[in-house]
């Protein structure tokens, strides 16, 4: 008999796998199993229960998950394979286009309340929704049993064009109102900043969306939830419900999947002993799972155990005194709202509205729904390239970054810190003096949901007249891996006057040598973000410098304030020709909004249906010789190769008066990525393949 007494996690004495076996009682609690790794037969006894199974609800109906899928195997792809949502759709899979959302409620272990909040599906692995209850568009309305005010809406502001995005569109308001019953119009749009819609140009739908702001349409429309009665006190429900007063002690969970293993501890004993008996072996923890939109090596598809970090209580944590502490399970969202509401003295801590500011600008609202702060600093911590906006944040603040509760490191010290078998605490930020000035400038493609070309966070304190006080924190990222802060400019800032324009001309020559950014074809020329570089300081020197600048100059330390969009259609109609000019409602509007419109990649695939794709170039300007497919031919499942001689007629895709462009390659390859063969093959040998 082996077992772990402190985890109260099964070890077989023959391969030391540390799993829940199948078991069955003998006598006096000594049950007899046999391990499903290596089948060895073995007695055991367990004193704590642990759970092996995952249980969600969807729509109100309960679904335990097959243990025999992926790790890997997200919240969309089992709604979707199931059949039990195919109103929430998929393109990117990786967080990008925001198709997939859907509403997902869990209890924080630390509060014991509800939370809800908008998610993507596809970044979500199915496995960590253990106990989670999820919302489709298929859960609020039908055109049978009649659509939910926020379907209605946007089926009556025609704010369905394909209708793809329509159901994600849907799911991301009734989040929002499930959490604040009266948005602001400006909170609206601002929750829409991850939702791609390439029909409508997003008048249409952000007007139906921002109608529930209209003092003439009370948003209470939704749920009434103000009018509601709390069976549990008697008061009027404010939409946000806890748990009963004691509630049922969360048991662990472990499941032995076909490729990995899976465990979900409650406690940080449980976490580190996990940490300590698997530092050996392929480990990665999980959260948010949103790293995986931007690395798809931290996929958990790459891992031999994966650790949910959703049960670890004492991982929510928030605290306002004697410091300000954060969770390393705090989202970006509840960290943003903490920082805005906290009750804590502006002259001590005047940089928390800019952190909230700055925050706004990492991703989007359903990624940062679900990701960590920690969790972005580990992806940083794998991958120094990554242009990490939350790091620049903490290492500018100066915030203490705690290992295991324990041990404490700056966010650039956390970057040389070998973290096998360690896990990210809490963060603690720390007080100022009133007259520490911190700011935060990113310049990236879009304001939201884009990597910054270079960020760059300032912090300086200074008298009456700028004089720099102290060593200032001038952090960057987006020049390299390794370089973070402007030491030399850092150095030289020190007791100078910025209101001297020797001094900001000095800056700027240390800082164009200091700056020397790497070679990225994606992230601009060197000669762009070295010049960026140089000129975001230059604007925080404008800032600083205010009104003792001329007028003509002052402008250029703010930023452009981007107004609430809107917009008007207008149309003419004779209401004498009527129904002939009649405006109407879109004909397949309700069946948009309700998600029961079929795409093609909603229909199931049919017995014998076949698969194709292209077989691409890999060098542009290039001859064709020859092509040999007999390999392909061999390979179980597939059907036919086709090539530029199978085409009947003319091989050409582009019509006259358009210069001609070959469907398949026959010979002159033109670019890199031309199609040169068709492949056509079954439907299980495509999914293995493509």
């Amino acid at each position: 008999m082996m077992s772990n007494a402190k985890t109260s996690l099964l070890e077989c004495p023959v391969c030391k796998t540390s799993h829940v076996p199948i078991k069955s009682p003998i006598e006096n609690g000594v049950c007899a199993s046999t391990c499903l790794y290596c089948g060895h037969f073995f007695k055991f006894k367990v004193t704590t229960p642990v759970r092996s199974e995952v249980i969600l609800k969807v729509n109100g109906k309960e679904y335990t998950v097959d243990k025999s899928l992926d790790p890997a195997t997200s919240l969309n792809e089992f709604l979707r394979d199931k059949r039990i949502s195919m109103g929430t759709k998929y393109m990117c899979k990786e967080g990008g286009c925001g198709v997939c959302v859907v509403m997902a409620a869990s209890v924080n272990p630390s509060t014991n309340d509800i939370e809800r909040k908008a998610i993507n599906s596809c970044m979500c692995p199915v496995f960590m929704c253990d106990g989670w209850s999820i919302t489709t568009v298929e859960g609020l309305g039908s055109q049978r049993d009649g659509l939910h005010p926020i379907q209605d809406r946007l089926d009556k502001y025609n704010g369905s064009q394909c209708g793809f995005c329509s159901p994600a569109q849907i799911m991301n308001m009734y989040a929002l109102l499930l959490n604040d019953t009266k948005p602001s119009k400006q909170e609206i749009e601002d929750a829409y900043d991850g939702i791609l819609c390439r029909c409508t140009g997003y008048r249409s739908i952000l007007d139906a969306m921002k109608s529930f702001a209209d003092s003439k349409c009370s948003p209470t429309d939704i749920e009434d939830l103000e009018t509601k009665t709390c069976r549990k006190t008697g008061k009027p429900c404010p939409g946000k419900c806890s748990n009963p007063a004691t509630p049922k002690p969360e048991r662990p969970l472990h499941l032995v999947l076909d490729s990995a293993q899976w465990f979900k501890p409650t406690t940080l004993t449980q976490l580190y002993d996990l940490l300590n008996q698997y530092k050996e072996k392929d480990m990665r923890l999980v959260l948010g799972c949103t790293g995986f939109g931007v690395y798809k090596d931290i996929g958990p598809w790459n891992y031999d155990i994966l650790i949910d970090l959703h049960g670890v209580k004492d991982l929510y944590q928030i605290a306002t005194s004697p410091q300000l502490q954060i969770g390393a399970n705090v989202t970006l969202t509840s960290m943003m709202v903490t920082l805005s509401s906290c009750d804590l003295p502006k002259d001590k801590y005047p940089y928390l509205a800019e952190c909230v500011n700055y925050i706004q600008r990492i991703a989007h609202t359903n990624v940062r729904n679900a990701g960590s702060w920690a969790g972005n600093l580990m992806m940083k911590h794998k991958h120094p390239e990554f242009v990490s906006d939350m790091f620049v944040m903490l290492e500018t603040v100066r915030a203490q970054i705690f290992i295991n509760g324990s041990t404490s490191v700056t966010a650039n010290q956390l970057l040389a810190t070998d973290m096998t078998g360690k896990v990210l605490t809490h963060v603690i930020l720390p007080s100022f003096s009133a007259n520490t000035v911190v700011k935060f400038y990113k310049v990236a493609k879009r304001s939201q949901n884009a990597h910054a070309y270079v960020s760059v966070g300032i912090l300086m304190t200074c008298d009456a007249n700028l004089v720099v006080q102290e060593k200032p924190a001038i952090v960057y990222a987006g020049i390299s891996k390794t370089f973070t802060h402007a030491t030399d400019l850092e150095t030289f800032l020190q007791e100078k006057q910025l209101s001297d324009p020797s001094v900001i001309a000095k800056a700027i020559q240390i800082l164009s040598k200091e700056i020397v950014p790497e070679a990225d074809l994606l992230a601009g020329s060197i000669q762009f973000r070295n010049s960026l570089a140089v000129n975001l300081f230059y604007r925080f020197a404008i800032f600083m410098l205010g009104d003792k600048l001329d007028l003509r100059c002052r402008s250029g330390g703010f930023p452009l304030e981007r107004p609430l969009s809107s917009g008007t259609q207008t149309y003419s109609t004779k209401t004498e020709e009527w129904p002939l000019t009649e405006p109407l409602l879109k004909v397949e509007g309700k069946s948009q909004v309700t998600g029961e419109a079929v795409y093609i990649n909603d229909i199931a695939p049919a017995p014998g249906e076949l698969y194709a794709a292209f077989a691409l170039s890999h060098m542009g300007s290039a001859q064709l010789d020859s092509i040999d497919s007999s390999k392909a031919m061999e390979m179980q499942g597939v059907v036919k190769v086709l090539l530029a001689q199978d085409i009947p007629g003319v091989n050409n895709a582009m019509p006259s008066p358009y210069l001609p462009e070959e469907v398949l390659c026959s010979r002159r390859v033109m670019y890199a990525g031309q199609a040169i063969a068709l492949v056509i093959a079954g439907v299980s040998c495509m999914q293995d393949r493509l």
